[in-house]
Protein backbone atom coordinates (compact mmCIF):
# COMPACT_ATOMS: atom_id res chain seq x y z
CA UNK A 1 0.00 0.00 0.00
CA UNK A 2 3.32 1.97 0.46
CA UNK A 3 3.92 1.78 -2.87
CA UNK A 4 0.37 2.81 -4.28
CA UNK A 5 0.95 6.26 -3.27
CA UNK A 6 3.16 7.05 -5.62
CA UNK A 7 0.95 5.90 -8.39
CA UNK A 8 -1.61 8.00 -6.84
CA UNK A 9 0.66 11.25 -6.78
CA UNK A 10 1.25 10.50 -10.63
CA UNK A 11 -2.33 9.80 -11.21
CA UNK A 12 -3.28 13.16 -9.52
CA UNK A 13 -0.83 15.32 -10.91
CA UNK A 14 -0.62 14.12 -14.57
CA UNK A 15 -2.97 11.32 -15.73
CA UNK A 16 -6.28 14.43 -16.13
CA UNK A 17 -4.25 16.65 -18.09
CA UNK A 18 -2.48 13.94 -20.52
CA UNK A 19 -5.81 12.05 -21.40
CA UNK A 20 -6.93 15.65 -22.29
CA UNK A 21 -7.11 17.73 -25.13
CA UNK A 22 -4.70 19.97 -22.94
CA UNK A 23 -2.40 16.87 -22.73
CA UNK A 24 -2.68 16.07 -26.61
CA UNK A 25 -4.25 12.59 -25.53
CA UNK A 26 -1.03 11.29 -24.73
CA UNK A 27 -2.88 8.67 -22.51
CA UNK A 28 -6.47 7.53 -23.17
CA UNK A 29 -9.68 8.94 -21.97
CA UNK A 30 -10.47 6.57 -19.35
CA UNK A 31 -6.88 6.93 -17.93
CA UNK A 32 -8.65 10.09 -15.74
CA UNK A 33 -10.29 7.75 -13.97
CA UNK A 34 -7.53 6.12 -12.68
CA UNK A 35 -7.57 7.50 -9.39
CA UNK A 36 -11.38 6.39 -8.76
CA UNK A 37 -9.90 3.27 -9.21
CA UNK A 38 -7.53 3.29 -6.80
CA UNK A 39 -9.71 4.97 -4.45
CA UNK A 40 -11.68 1.89 -4.76
CA UNK A 41 -8.71 -0.37 -4.16
CA UNK A 42 -8.08 1.73 -0.85
CA UNK A 43 -10.93 1.50 0.33
CA UNK A 44 -11.59 -2.14 0.46
CA UNK A 45 -8.06 -2.42 2.38
CA UNK A 46 -8.93 -0.15 4.41
CA UNK A 47 -12.08 -2.01 5.34
CA UNK A 48 -10.50 -5.32 5.75
CA UNK A 49 -7.23 -4.08 7.27
CA UNK A 50 -9.25 -1.66 9.43
CA UNK A 51 -11.75 -4.66 10.61
CA UNK A 52 -8.96 -6.62 11.57
CA UNK A 53 -7.42 -3.70 14.22
CA UNK A 54 -10.40 -2.85 15.08
CA UNK A 55 -9.25 1.30 13.56
CA UNK A 56 -7.57 1.49 16.82
CA UNK A 57 -5.68 4.46 15.46
CA UNK A 58 -8.67 6.17 14.35
CA UNK A 59 -10.28 9.10 16.51
CA UNK A 60 -13.40 8.75 17.22
CA UNK A 61 -14.49 12.29 16.52
CA UNK A 62 -14.14 11.92 12.88
CA UNK A 63 -16.41 8.62 12.75
CA UNK A 64 -19.14 11.10 14.50
CA UNK A 65 -18.60 14.14 11.59
CA UNK A 66 -18.48 11.18 8.83
CA UNK A 67 -21.16 9.70 10.29
CA UNK A 68 -23.46 13.06 10.72
CA UNK A 69 -22.41 14.01 7.13
CA UNK A 70 -23.58 10.67 5.61
CA UNK A 71 -26.73 10.87 7.93
CA UNK A 72 -27.31 14.00 6.00
CA UNK A 73 -26.85 13.21 2.59
CA UNK A 74 -29.42 9.98 2.69
CA UNK A 75 -31.58 12.09 4.03
CA UNK A 76 -31.41 14.86 1.09
CA UNK A 77 -31.33 11.69 -1.29
CA UNK A 78 -34.75 10.71 0.56
CA UNK A 79 -36.44 13.96 0.89
CA UNK A 80 -35.92 15.01 -2.83
CA UNK A 81 -36.23 11.52 -4.35
CA UNK A 82 -32.81 11.44 -5.78
CA UNK A 83 -32.23 9.68 -9.27
CA UNK A 84 -29.68 6.52 -8.66
CA UNK A 85 -27.31 8.56 -12.01
CA UNK A 86 -27.42 11.32 -10.15
CA UNK A 87 -26.60 10.31 -6.85
CA UNK A 88 -23.59 8.03 -7.81
CA UNK A 89 -22.15 11.22 -10.10
CA UNK A 90 -22.28 13.56 -6.94
CA UNK A 91 -21.01 10.43 -4.61
CA UNK A 92 -18.23 10.27 -6.86
CA UNK A 93 -17.03 13.27 -6.20
CA UNK A 94 -18.28 13.68 -2.53
CA UNK A 95 -16.19 10.31 -1.41
CA UNK A 96 -13.87 9.35 -4.17
CA UNK A 97 -10.61 10.94 -2.14
CA UNK A 98 -11.65 10.01 1.60
CA UNK A 99 -10.42 6.16 1.42
CA UNK A 100 -7.07 8.02 1.04
CA UNK A 101 -7.33 9.46 4.83
CA UNK A 102 -8.21 6.73 6.32
CA UNK A 103 -5.30 4.55 4.86
CA UNK A 104 -2.69 6.08 7.29
CA UNK A 105 -4.93 4.78 10.20
CA UNK A 106 -4.27 0.92 8.99
CA UNK A 107 -1.07 1.40 7.57
CA UNK A 108 2.07 3.33 9.45
CA UNK A 109 4.13 5.17 7.19
CA UNK A 110 7.73 5.56 8.33
CA UNK A 111 9.61 9.19 7.61
CA UNK A 112 11.81 7.96 5.14
CA UNK A 113 8.84 6.94 3.02
CA UNK A 114 6.95 10.42 3.84
CA UNK A 115 9.78 12.62 2.54
CA UNK A 116 10.18 10.09 -0.53
CA UNK A 117 6.55 11.26 -0.74
CA UNK A 118 7.45 15.19 -0.69
CA UNK A 119 10.34 14.61 -3.27
CA UNK A 120 7.70 13.33 -5.84
CA UNK A 121 5.76 16.46 -4.98
CA UNK A 122 8.15 18.85 -5.26
CA UNK A 123 9.36 17.52 -8.42
CA UNK A 124 6.03 17.25 -10.13
CA UNK A 125 5.09 20.63 -8.68
CA UNK A 126 8.76 21.63 -10.38
CA UNK A 127 7.19 20.66 -13.47
CA UNK A 128 4.10 22.82 -13.41
CA UNK A 129 6.77 26.02 -14.35
CA UNK A 130 7.78 24.62 -17.80
CA UNK A 131 4.31 23.46 -18.81
CA UNK A 132 2.64 26.94 -17.38
CA UNK A 133 5.07 28.54 -19.24
CA UNK A 134 3.92 26.99 -22.42
CA UNK A 135 0.47 27.61 -21.98
CA UNK A 136 0.96 31.34 -21.64
CA UNK A 137 2.64 31.34 -24.35
CA UNK A 138 0.35 29.85 -26.20
CA UNK A 139 -1.93 31.82 -25.31
CA UNK A 140 0.17 34.41 -26.75
CA UNK A 141 0.22 32.37 -29.98
CA UNK A 142 -3.34 32.99 -30.47
CA UNK A 143 -3.66 36.47 -29.03
CA UNK A 144 -6.24 35.84 -26.01
CA UNK A 145 -5.94 37.78 -22.96
CA UNK A 146 -6.56 35.55 -19.73
CA UNK A 147 -4.45 33.80 -17.89
CA UNK A 148 -7.65 31.28 -16.93
CA UNK A 149 -5.74 28.57 -19.33
CA UNK A 150 -2.47 28.79 -17.51
CA UNK A 151 -2.92 25.91 -15.45
CA UNK A 152 -0.27 23.32 -15.65
CA UNK A 153 -1.02 19.55 -15.35
CA UNK A 154 -3.73 20.28 -12.94
CA UNK A 155 -6.62 21.45 -15.19
CA UNK A 156 -7.76 24.72 -13.51
CA UNK A 157 -5.61 27.53 -12.81
CA UNK A 158 -7.31 27.92 -9.15
CA UNK A 159 -6.40 24.68 -8.23
CA UNK A 160 -2.65 25.33 -9.70
CA UNK A 161 -2.00 28.36 -7.56
CA UNK A 162 -3.74 27.06 -4.61
CA UNK A 163 -1.42 23.66 -4.53
CA UNK A 164 1.65 25.52 -5.39
CA UNK A 165 1.08 27.95 -2.15
CA UNK A 166 0.49 24.54 -0.23
CA UNK A 167 3.57 22.70 -1.10
CA UNK A 168 5.20 26.42 -0.24
CA UNK A 169 4.05 26.36 2.90
CA UNK A 170 5.27 22.47 3.76
CA UNK A 171 8.46 23.47 2.03
CA UNK A 172 8.67 27.34 4.47
CA UNK A 173 8.15 24.82 7.34
CA UNK A 174 10.80 21.76 6.42
CA UNK A 175 13.62 25.07 5.63
CA UNK A 176 12.90 26.89 9.14
CA UNK A 177 12.87 23.75 10.75
CA UNK A 178 16.80 22.65 8.97
CA UNK A 179 15.11 20.04 6.73
CA UNK A 180 15.66 21.92 3.80
CA UNK A 181 18.21 23.64 2.85
CA UNK A 182 18.17 27.73 2.04
CA UNK A 183 19.38 27.43 -1.55
CA UNK A 184 17.29 24.80 -2.44
CA UNK A 185 14.00 26.34 -0.44
CA UNK A 186 14.76 29.85 -2.57
CA UNK A 187 14.78 28.37 -5.68
CA UNK A 188 11.82 26.27 -5.16
CA UNK A 189 9.94 29.49 -4.29
CA UNK A 190 11.56 31.83 -7.50
CA UNK A 191 10.33 28.89 -9.55
CA UNK A 192 6.73 28.11 -8.35
CA UNK A 193 6.00 32.08 -8.06
CA UNK A 194 6.05 31.74 -11.98
CA UNK A 195 3.09 29.82 -12.73
CA UNK A 196 0.80 31.79 -9.81
CA UNK A 197 1.83 34.99 -11.39
CA UNK A 198 1.12 34.48 -14.93
CA UNK A 199 -2.03 32.53 -14.50
CA UNK A 200 -3.07 35.86 -12.79
CA UNK A 201 -5.11 34.09 -10.42
CA UNK A 202 -5.84 37.57 -8.04
CA UNK A 203 -6.50 34.97 -4.69
CA UNK A 204 -3.01 34.60 -4.37
CA UNK A 205 -2.57 38.36 -3.31
CA UNK A 206 -4.25 36.98 0.04
CA UNK A 207 -3.84 33.08 0.05
CA UNK A 208 0.45 32.76 -0.70
CA UNK A 209 0.97 35.89 2.55
CA UNK A 210 -1.77 34.26 4.78
CA UNK A 211 0.06 30.52 4.09
CA UNK A 212 3.41 31.89 4.75
CA UNK A 213 2.51 33.87 7.62
CA UNK A 214 0.74 31.09 9.20
CA UNK A 215 3.35 28.75 8.24
CA UNK A 216 6.28 31.23 9.66
CA UNK A 217 4.39 31.63 13.00
CA UNK A 218 3.78 27.75 13.58
CA UNK A 219 7.32 26.73 12.63
CA UNK A 220 8.89 29.02 15.31
CA UNK A 221 10.18 28.37 18.53
CA UNK A 222 9.02 30.01 21.54
CA UNK A 223 12.02 31.20 21.83
CA UNK A 224 13.01 32.25 18.06
CA UNK A 225 9.06 33.37 17.52
CA UNK A 226 10.02 37.29 16.32
CA UNK A 227 13.01 36.22 14.67
CA UNK A 228 11.33 33.49 12.45
CA UNK A 229 8.19 35.36 12.02
CA UNK A 230 9.78 38.41 10.52
CA UNK A 231 12.01 35.85 8.41
CA UNK A 232 8.22 34.94 6.89
CA UNK A 233 7.45 38.44 6.93
CA UNK A 234 10.86 38.67 4.77
CA UNK A 235 9.67 35.77 2.57
CA UNK A 236 6.44 37.81 1.71
CA UNK A 237 7.92 40.47 0.38
CA UNK A 238 10.51 38.55 -1.67
CA UNK A 239 7.79 36.75 -2.96
CA UNK A 240 5.49 39.68 -3.23
CA UNK A 241 8.50 41.30 -5.33
CA UNK A 242 8.60 38.25 -7.78
CA UNK A 243 4.80 37.96 -8.12
CA UNK A 244 3.42 41.51 -8.45
CA UNK A 245 5.61 42.84 -11.66
CA UNK A 246 5.02 39.55 -13.36
CA UNK A 247 0.90 39.72 -12.47
CA UNK A 248 0.87 43.31 -13.81
CA UNK A 249 2.84 42.60 -16.97
CA UNK A 250 0.58 39.79 -18.30
CA UNK A 251 -2.57 41.25 -16.95
CA UNK A 252 -2.24 45.38 -18.26
CA UNK A 253 -2.59 46.84 -21.13
CA UNK A 254 0.91 46.77 -22.83
CA UNK A 255 0.68 43.19 -23.17
CA UNK A 256 -0.61 42.21 -26.43
CA UNK A 257 -1.58 45.06 -27.51
CA UNK A 258 -5.03 45.01 -25.85
CA UNK A 259 -6.81 48.01 -25.21
CA UNK A 260 -6.57 49.97 -21.76
CA UNK A 261 -8.18 49.17 -19.27
CA UNK A 262 -8.99 45.45 -20.02
CA UNK A 263 -7.75 44.70 -16.85
CA UNK A 264 -7.03 45.49 -13.23
CA UNK A 265 -3.20 45.70 -12.21
CA UNK A 266 -3.07 44.64 -7.98
CA UNK A 267 -2.36 48.49 -7.25
CA UNK A 268 -5.88 49.11 -9.21
CA UNK A 269 -7.74 46.05 -7.60
CA UNK A 270 -6.98 47.58 -4.35
CA UNK A 271 -7.58 50.94 -4.80
CA UNK A 272 -10.79 50.63 -6.92
CA UNK A 273 -13.62 49.84 -4.39
CA UNK A 274 -16.36 48.56 -7.05
CA UNK A 275 -13.66 46.14 -7.99
CA UNK A 276 -13.78 43.61 -5.22
CA UNK A 277 -17.99 43.96 -4.96
CA UNK A 278 -18.52 43.30 -8.53
CA UNK A 279 -15.87 40.35 -8.67
CA UNK A 280 -17.25 38.41 -5.43
CA UNK A 281 -20.82 39.30 -6.41
CA UNK A 282 -22.19 39.18 -9.73
CA UNK A 283 -25.71 39.79 -8.22
CA UNK A 284 -27.15 36.56 -9.95
CA UNK A 285 -30.53 35.23 -8.85
CA UNK A 286 -31.92 32.14 -9.21
CA UNK A 287 -33.62 31.55 -13.17
CA UNK A 288 -31.40 33.98 -14.85
CA UNK A 289 -29.77 33.96 -18.23
CA UNK A 290 -26.73 34.61 -16.91
CA UNK A 291 -23.57 32.46 -17.38
CA UNK A 292 -21.34 33.11 -14.32
CA UNK A 293 -21.85 33.83 -10.51
CA UNK A 294 -19.63 35.23 -8.57
CA UNK A 295 -18.56 33.59 -5.48
CA UNK A 296 -20.80 35.54 -2.61
CA UNK A 297 -24.11 35.45 -4.59
CA UNK A 298 -23.25 31.45 -5.06
CA UNK A 299 -23.90 30.85 -1.60
CA UNK A 300 -26.54 34.23 -1.22
CA UNK A 301 -28.83 33.27 -4.07
CA UNK A 302 -29.33 29.50 -3.01
CA UNK A 303 -29.62 30.38 0.73
CA UNK A 304 -32.32 33.24 -0.40
CA UNK A 305 -34.37 30.57 -2.21
CA UNK A 306 -34.26 27.88 0.36
CA UNK A 307 -35.41 30.34 3.34
CA UNK A 308 -38.68 29.13 2.50
CA UNK A 309 -38.52 25.97 2.41
CA UNK A 310 -36.72 24.36 6.25
CA UNK A 311 -36.15 21.14 4.60
CA UNK A 312 -34.36 22.30 1.48
CA UNK A 313 -32.29 24.73 3.70
CA UNK A 314 -31.44 21.71 6.07
CA UNK A 315 -30.56 18.91 3.82
CA UNK A 316 -30.48 20.88 0.37
CA UNK A 317 -31.40 19.50 -3.35
CA UNK A 318 -29.55 16.03 -2.96
CA UNK A 319 -26.12 14.96 -3.57
CA UNK A 320 -25.62 14.87 -7.45
CA UNK A 321 -29.42 16.75 -8.15
CA UNK A 322 -27.66 20.64 -9.19
CA UNK A 323 -24.42 19.12 -10.70
CA UNK A 324 -23.49 18.22 -14.31
CA UNK A 325 -21.59 14.95 -15.27
CA UNK A 326 -18.88 13.81 -17.61
CA UNK A 327 -20.72 10.46 -17.34
CA UNK A 328 -23.76 11.09 -19.72
CA UNK A 329 -27.32 12.97 -19.47
CA UNK A 330 -28.81 10.27 -17.43
CA UNK A 331 -26.28 11.40 -14.43
CA UNK A 332 -26.73 14.80 -14.52
CA UNK A 333 -28.79 16.32 -11.58
CA UNK A 334 -32.79 17.20 -12.43
CA UNK A 335 -31.73 21.01 -10.98
CA UNK A 336 -28.57 21.45 -12.55
CA UNK A 337 -29.98 24.11 -15.08
CA UNK A 338 -31.59 26.35 -12.43
CA UNK A 339 -29.16 25.81 -9.46
CA UNK A 340 -25.55 24.39 -11.50
CA UNK A 341 -24.43 28.03 -12.14
CA UNK A 342 -24.10 28.45 -8.11
CA UNK A 343 -23.59 25.10 -7.44
CA UNK A 344 -20.58 24.66 -9.99
CA UNK A 345 -18.83 28.10 -8.40
CA UNK A 346 -17.22 26.67 -5.38
CA UNK A 347 -16.91 23.48 -3.01
CA UNK A 348 -19.21 25.72 -0.59
CA UNK A 349 -21.72 26.31 -2.55
CA UNK A 350 -21.81 22.47 -4.03
CA UNK A 351 -22.58 21.31 -0.64
CA UNK A 352 -24.78 24.25 0.13
CA UNK A 353 -27.03 23.70 -2.56
CA UNK A 354 -27.26 19.75 -2.70
CA UNK A 355 -26.55 19.04 1.16
CA UNK A 356 -27.91 22.60 2.60
CA UNK A 357 -26.82 24.54 5.70
CA UNK A 358 -26.43 21.18 8.00
CA UNK A 359 -23.81 19.22 5.15
CA UNK A 360 -22.02 22.78 4.31
CA UNK A 361 -21.52 22.63 8.70
CA UNK A 362 -20.51 19.18 8.72
CA UNK A 363 -17.76 19.62 6.09
CA UNK A 364 -16.57 22.76 7.77
CA UNK A 365 -16.24 20.78 11.28
CA UNK A 366 -13.93 18.23 9.60
CA UNK A 367 -12.05 20.94 8.40
CA UNK A 368 -11.26 22.11 11.87
CA UNK A 369 -11.05 18.74 13.45
CA UNK A 370 -7.93 18.26 10.80
CA UNK A 371 -7.22 21.76 11.73
CA UNK A 372 -6.66 20.63 15.53
CA UNK A 373 -4.93 17.72 15.14
CA UNK A 374 -2.35 19.78 13.00
CA UNK A 375 -1.84 22.44 15.77
CA UNK A 376 -1.13 19.64 18.20
CA UNK A 377 1.01 17.87 16.44
CA UNK A 378 2.77 21.01 15.10
CA UNK A 379 3.54 21.12 18.90
CA UNK A 380 5.33 17.90 19.07
CA UNK A 381 8.95 18.07 18.67
CA UNK A 382 11.41 17.63 15.41
CA UNK A 383 9.75 14.62 14.18
CA UNK A 384 9.01 14.74 10.20
CA UNK A 385 5.51 14.97 10.84
CA UNK A 386 5.35 17.66 13.11
CA UNK A 387 7.73 19.57 11.05
CA UNK A 388 4.64 19.05 8.14
CA UNK A 389 2.39 19.84 10.49
CA UNK A 390 3.47 23.27 11.20
CA UNK A 391 3.38 23.81 7.42
CA UNK A 392 -0.12 22.15 6.91
CA UNK A 393 -1.70 24.23 9.37
CA UNK A 394 -1.02 26.78 6.95
CA UNK A 395 -2.15 24.56 3.96
CA UNK A 396 -4.98 23.12 5.15
CA UNK A 397 -6.15 26.94 5.84
CA UNK A 398 -5.34 28.55 2.22
CA UNK A 399 -7.37 25.19 1.24
CA UNK A 400 -10.24 25.58 3.63
CA UNK A 401 -10.24 29.17 2.45
CA UNK A 402 -10.25 27.71 -1.25
CA UNK A 403 -13.71 25.59 -0.58
CA UNK A 404 -15.16 29.32 -0.63
CA UNK A 405 -13.34 30.35 -3.98
CA UNK A 406 -13.25 27.06 -6.56
CA UNK A 407 -14.45 23.57 -6.85
CA UNK A 408 -12.06 21.98 -5.16
CA UNK A 409 -13.36 18.61 -4.42
CA UNK A 410 -13.82 18.41 -8.30
CA UNK A 411 -10.27 18.40 -9.04
CA UNK A 412 -7.95 15.49 -7.98
CA UNK A 413 -5.04 16.81 -6.96
CA UNK A 414 -6.63 19.62 -4.46
CA UNK A 415 -8.49 16.72 -3.18
CA UNK A 416 -6.51 13.48 -2.65
CA UNK A 417 -3.41 14.49 -1.69
CA UNK A 418 -4.78 17.23 1.44
CA UNK A 419 -7.24 14.49 2.42
CA UNK A 420 -4.23 12.05 2.57
CA UNK A 421 -2.14 14.06 4.51
CA UNK A 422 -4.70 15.35 6.65
CA UNK A 423 -4.88 11.49 7.94
CA UNK A 424 -1.46 11.36 7.58
CA UNK A 425 -1.86 13.90 10.70
CA UNK A 426 -4.76 12.48 12.17
CA UNK A 427 -3.72 9.03 12.51
CA UNK A 428 -0.10 9.92 14.14
CA UNK A 429 -1.97 12.23 16.38
CA UNK A 430 -4.27 9.09 17.75
CA UNK A 431 -1.02 6.90 17.69
CA UNK A 432 0.53 9.44 20.17
CA UNK A 433 -2.65 9.28 22.39
CA UNK A 434 -2.10 5.68 22.34
CA UNK A 435 1.23 5.62 22.90
CA UNK A 436 0.39 7.71 26.09
CA UNK A 437 -1.97 5.91 27.61
CA UNK A 438 0.51 2.85 27.30
CA UNK A 439 3.55 5.21 28.44
CA UNK A 440 3.62 4.23 31.85
CA UNK A 441 1.77 1.16 33.32
CA UNK A 442 -0.51 2.04 36.34
CA UNK A 443 -0.50 -0.67 39.20
CA UNK A 444 -3.47 -2.50 39.78
CA UNK A 445 -3.75 -1.82 43.13
CA UNK A 446 -3.13 2.03 42.43
CA UNK A 447 -6.38 4.04 44.12
CA UNK A 448 -8.69 6.17 41.33
CA UNK A 449 -8.02 9.09 42.76
CA UNK A 450 -4.14 8.37 43.44
CA UNK A 451 -1.48 10.43 41.48
CA UNK A 452 -0.58 9.32 38.36
CA UNK A 453 3.40 8.83 37.74
CA UNK A 454 4.57 12.21 36.01
CA UNK A 455 5.67 10.12 32.94
CA UNK A 456 2.43 9.58 32.19
CA UNK A 457 0.79 12.66 32.38
CA UNK A 458 3.77 14.20 30.18
CA UNK A 459 3.40 11.60 27.74
CA UNK A 460 -0.63 12.51 27.84
CA UNK A 461 -0.08 16.59 27.92
CA UNK A 462 2.45 16.45 24.68
CA UNK A 463 -0.33 13.83 22.90
CA UNK A 464 -2.78 16.59 23.87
Amino acid sequence: MQSLIYVMIAAVMLAPHLASPFGNNILPVYAKYLPDVLSMVVAIYVVAAGTQQRFRYLNGKYLVAFGALTVVIVCGVLVNDDQPGPVLSGLRYYLRAIPFFFLPVVVDFGERQIVKYLVMIATLSLVQVPVAIYQRYTIYIWSRFSGDDVRGTLMHSGVLTIFLISVLCVATALMLRGRLGKMAYGALLLLLLIPMSINETKVTVFLLPIGLLITSIMSAPPKKRIRVTMAGVALIVVAGAVFIPIYDFFATAHVYGRAEGAEESIGQMFTDKNFFGNYLDAKTQIGTDKTEAGRVDALTAPLASFSDDPVRLAFGLGVGNASTSPLGAQFVGRYQRSYGIFASETTAATFLVETGVLGLALVLLLHFLVLQDTLVLARQGEQLLGVIACGWTGAWIVITIGNFYIPCHIYDSVSFLPWFFSGLIAARRQRLLAEASHAVPIPLDVGRHAERPAGLRRARQRAR
